[in-house]
């Protein structure tokens, strides 16, 4: 949209056959406006509506980290290995 404004508005503030001029100018403001506006607006201020909801996101998670934890110190409690051997068998001559 910025970029039809800088095409259109020379032929709009001008009326000579060269337009180079009024490009650049046009295109200088533009320029000037978004940089000025970069810096006026400082990144970095924390919305109080995203602080709220991202404490609430933290407390879900660490709600849910908890219940896997006591889940695993279960399982790891409940834990039984059972081998059981059958009956010996004697083979004669396989490996010998």
């Amino acid at each position: 949209m910025i970029g039809s404004a800088v095409a259109v508005l020379p032929a709009v503030i001008s009326s000579d056959t060269d337009l180079m001029g009024a490009r650049f100018v046009v295109a200088g403001s533009v320029s000037i406006a978004g940089v000025t506006t970069f810096f006026r607006r400082r990144p970095g201020k924390p919305i109080p509506a995203n602080i709220e909801a991202n404490r609430i996101l933290v407390v879900e998670w660490q709600d849910s980290l908890a219940v896997v934890v006591s889940e695993n110190e279960r399982r790891k409690s409940d834990v039984q290995v059972l081998v059981t051997a059958g009956t010996p068998i004697i083979t004669e001559g396989a490996g010998r």
